[in-house]
């Protein structure tokens, strides 16, 4: 969805309201595709002051496995996001403002930034998630196995052997 914020940027006091459904299964990570269901945004556009600024709420599911145990972890995120938004700059600030020169604000860019940027970089399903057996990969969480899993330095592993 574009923004058309001309309007907003000539007239102080000015809003412009808007909701909107957007489809980001498209995103992924790893292999996987962590955006599940559809995304909702609203938010609305003001200029208070001569500022034009944008701010939005985006609602989502989030579904990833776990990075021990590979069961599916599914969380309700909600993010939100400002911004202020100008035509034209003056000096070097290009970090602090969006620059519109065309007053053209794409919203479906800025939403699929902020959600990508929010991806964990790890998930956990528990904190004592005990992960899965190295030896033959059943899920500790649910059940124990009796593999025997060495600890120490591989590399050491002959060394030991002889010291048998």
């Amino acid at each position: 969805m574009i923004l058309d914020l001309t309007r907003l940027f000539e007239e102080e006091g000015e809003e412009l309201r808007f909701q909107q459904e957007m489809d980001l299964s498209g995103i992924e990570l790893a292999g996987i595709h962590p955006v599940s269901g559809p995304v909702q945004v609203e938010g609305a556009a003001r200029n208070e002051a001569g500022i034009v600024t944008v701010s939005y709420q985006v609602r989502y599911m989030l579904e990833i496995p776990c990075d021990r145990c590979l069961t599916p972890v599914r969380t309700a995120k909600k993010l939100k996001s400002e911004q202020v938004a100008v035509r034209e700059l003056h000096g070097g600030q290009e970090d602090d403002f969006l620059l519109l020169p065309d007053g053209q604000f794409d919203l479906d860019e800025a939403v699929y930034a902020d959600v990508v940027l929010e991806l964990p970089t790890k998930t956990l399903c528990s904190e004592d998630c005990r992960g899965l057996c190295p030896v033959c990969g059943i899920n500790r969480n649910r059940q124990s196995c009796g593999c025997r899993t060495e600890t120490g330095n591989l590399r050491l592993q002959s060394l030991r052997e002889l010291l048998q």
